[in-house]
């Protein structure tokens, strides 16, 4: 039997006690715990009495009696098999007799026996002493057997069944389970299994020398309580919340208040119950992707997202707390079958941060690291709607499954609050490097950070000229809005017919076999399915995937005032000749006037 303990999992089974145990039950050789070696059992000598036992018992019967006796589970079956080949019978004569057994013990013999063994199939009686011989036992454990015998009992081991002195009684553990309970948990908001804490204040030591105070009668030791408490709790201490779903507070909030009434209370926690199982079908979803990736080769599934912006220059230097910087957009697409990540690193100079630059690191990832093989795409990302959720985004993945790239993609978007995907843990490396280094001056000091943060990631420098411009692209091919097929038809009235509007649901499905349909989903595995047409009539005759590029100018306009603060941190740069031409050309970069939202 295993316990688990906080740092280490104790395995019973490798006690020297146990081990001593089972050799002896079996016979084998061991060491004992006075560190003396005991032989293994063996067939003892002969006899020579006038009923020559040893004569009619061949040797090889000898060495199976001994096995088989040997072989039983555990003392109780042993003891058992020797009481059933002890038979008594009533004394013909009586006459004081005391036989010393061999710890020279003086015992009354109150009865006689008859002794036998099982040669092969057939019962032999023996004498005594061969009896012993035969089964490599003591005289005193016969003599309890036969005294057990005439009460008309049968054996059972009792050793260790006496209670531990220094045993806990069960009022005491009572009291530090209901102490430990007293203590307010939280759960965390990001995990798939439910993962409880405790204040960050508290720690078991202070928590043993409360409960001191509170059952004063009670003598607990440090030790034993740390031990409960890694048994039976293990609670960790004081990992605050972040990024907590709305939702999901100001249903816990409103729980807690004391003037909630009974059916507004139940209703409350079933409508959190039912928030909380809806937002785990996401990374059920994401679960089960990931397992189908690593069985079939023709499914990918990929996870995509941006990192929040760093700095240009990253420097400690006081004044740059106050003053605009560059920001750098580091886009992450995380591959579910391999984990690999592909890392899209550019400045706000470069390119913007919407829906045309996702779609694009989208559509260059696919083409340049999916397999060909692949029919099947599942896209997870956050609900973003100037960057993943968007019509855009919606009709790149119809033009891709039009022009027969994929045959089936399936992009599902989490409930709003409860969206930690792969890419974050990827960021928390990534920043976890960066914190390392005190000085960073241009994106490419970034890019040889992001490499060396994980094992298997790629990066790429983001140009100007590989943005294209799906916003202009796909009014050409795709109508904006449509009924869903359903709800088609004078049968629906006008308030029940759904149009298309991306932020009412949370999976789209597109399909090769009816190509410009997009399949809606309000929940994400919902019954409820709608479906758009959203295709422009005799599309199949001019459809083309030639996107237009995004900045034809080559260059995004910086703001103007942003331009300004870089300039006053320029002599805080150091470096080669490399880093003061990033500057340089920073510095005369075009710039609007536009007042930028922060």
């Amino acid at each position: 039997m295993e316990k688990k303990g906080k740092k280490r999992s104790i395995n019973t089974t490798d006690y020297n006690r146990d081990e001593v145990k089972s050799a002896r039950i079996s016979g084998e050789e061991y060491v004992s715990h006075g560190k003396k070696v005991v032989e293994a059992k063996k067939t003892g000598n002969d006899c020579s009495c006038r009923l020559q036992c040893f004569q009619k018992i061949k040797e090889e019967n000898r060495i199976t009696i001994l096995s088989s006796f040997l072989d039983l589970e555990n003392k109780n079956h042993q003891d058992l098999h020797l009481q059933r080949l002890i038979e008594s019978k009533p004394i013909q004569r009586r006459r004081p007799r005391i036989v010393s057994d061999e710890g020279g013990t003086r015992k009354q013999i109150n009865g006689s026996f008859k002794f036998h063994v099982m040669n092969g199939d057939t019962r032999v009686m023996v004498c005594r002493k061969a009896f012993l011989s035969l089964h490599a036992v003591s005289q005193k454990r016969v003599f309890r057997l036969a005294a057990l015998l005439l009460k008309g009992e049968t054996p059972k081991d009792k050793r260790g069944l006496n209670p531990n002195p220094k045993k806990m009684s069960d009022t005491v553990r009572n009291n530090i389970q209901q102490h430990i309970e007293s203590f307010p948990v939280k759960t965390t908001h990001y995990s798939g299994k439910e993962v409880k804490y405790l204040d960050g204040k508290l720690d078991v030591k202070q928590m043993h020398t409360l409960s001191e105070d509170k059952y004063q009668n009670t003598n607990v030791s440090y030790k034993y309580y740390l031990k409960y408490y890694n048994e039976n709790f293990r609670y960790r201490f004081g990992r605050p919340q972040i990024d907590v779903c709305s939702t999901c507070e100001e249903l816990t909030t409103k729980l807690k208040s004391t003037h909630l009434a009974g059916i507004v209370k139940r209703a409350t926690e079933s409508e959190l119950v039912v928030h909380k199982r809806r937002s785990q079908k996401f990374y059920k979803s994401l679960k089960q992707t990931e397992q189908l990736c690593k069985e079939n080769p023709h499914v990918a599934g990929i996870v995509f997202d941006f990192m929040q912006n760093p700095p240009l220059p990253h420097i400690p230097v006081q004044e740059i707390f106050y003053l605009r910087q560059l920001w750098v957009n580091c886009f992450c697409v995380h591959n579910l079958k391999s984990h690999h990540s592909c890392l899209y690193v550019y400045h706000e100079g470069v390119a913007k941060k919407g829906a045309n630059e996702v779609c694009s690191f989208l559509l260059d990832y696919i083409t340049h690291c999916v397999s060909k093989d692949v029919t099947d795409l599942y896209l997870y990302s956050d609900g973003c709607v100037g960057q993943n959720k968007n019509h855009s985004m919606i009709r790149m993945c119809l033009g891709l499954v039009q022009n027969k790239m994929l045959q089936n993609i399936v992009h599902c978007y989490p409930v709003r609050g409860h969206s930690f995907l792969p890419c974050d843990r990827d960021f928390g490396l990534f920043k976890k490097n960066i914190k390392k280094c005190d000085r960073i001056y241009t994106p490419k000091e970034y890019v040889s950070l992001l490499v060396h943060s994980k094992s298997n990631v790629t990066v790429k420098m983001v140009e100007t000229e590989d943005i294209l411009d799906f916003n202009i692209w796909w009014p050409r091919f795709f109508k904006k809005n449509c009924v869903a097929i359903e709800c088609v038809g004078r049968d629906t009235p006008r308030d029940c017919k759904v149009n298309f509007t991306p932020s009412s649901f949370k999976e789209f499905r597109y399909s090769a076999a009816r190509p410009g349909v997009v399949e809606a989903c309000p929940f994400i595995g919902g019954l409820v399915t709608y479906t758009f047409p959203l295709a422009q009539p005799n599309i199949n005759n001019h459809f083309s995937m030639t996107i237009p590029k995004a900045y034809p100018a080559g260059k995004v306009p910086i703001n103007r005032l942003k331009l300004q603060d870089i300039q006053k941190v320029v002599k805080y740069v150091v470096g080669d000749t490399e880093t003061l031409s990033f500057y340089e050309d920073i510095l005369s970069w075009p710039t609007t006037v536009e007042v930028e939202d922060e």
